[in-house]
């Protein structure tokens, strides 16, 4: 199962959602969408699916905050409205569930979804302090 790694953490509270926040705004995230959503149905029978790069996102708070299980992120989803439209959750719509995340990391596959991670999240990360990043 998908296991975040710890290397890099960022410190706890403020500091670590305008990391995050920051994090998204400079991260292009367009090369990753579009194989995120090549992964699920556009159109036909069934429930559409839920948002692709917001569920990508919940990996990525998952990897910066060190978060070990998707049962803690499903919680800090449910918990914290600044992470949750950072996953692009809607307002009124329900948190992305253990099951929704699971069915992601199957569908995406563990090592395609570890190593887009690593592309752009750790490497933006390794250009340049997280702290600097926050600051710009």
């Amino acid at each position: 199962m998908f296991r975040p790694s710890t290397e890099g953490e960022s410190s706890t509270g403020q500091d670590e959602r305008e990391t995050l926040e920051t994090l998204f705004r400079n991260v292009d995230l367009s090369s990753a969408e579009r194989l995120l959503r090549g992964c699920f149905h556009a159109s036909g029978p069934g429930r559409p699916p839920r948002n692709p790069l917001g569920l990508f996102r919940a990996f990525i708070v998952m990897r910066m905050k060190g978060v070990r299980s998707l049962r803690e992120v499903t919680r800090l989803l449910d918990a914290d409205l600044r992470l949750r439209r950072l996953c692009l959750v809607k307002q009124g719509e329900a948190g992305y569930p253990r099951s929704v995340l699971s069915r992601f990391i199957r569908r995406v596959g563990e090592d395609n979804l570890t190593r887009i991670i690593e592309e752009k999240v750790v490497t933006l990360l390794k250009q340049n302090n997280p702290k600097d990043v926050v600051n710009q």
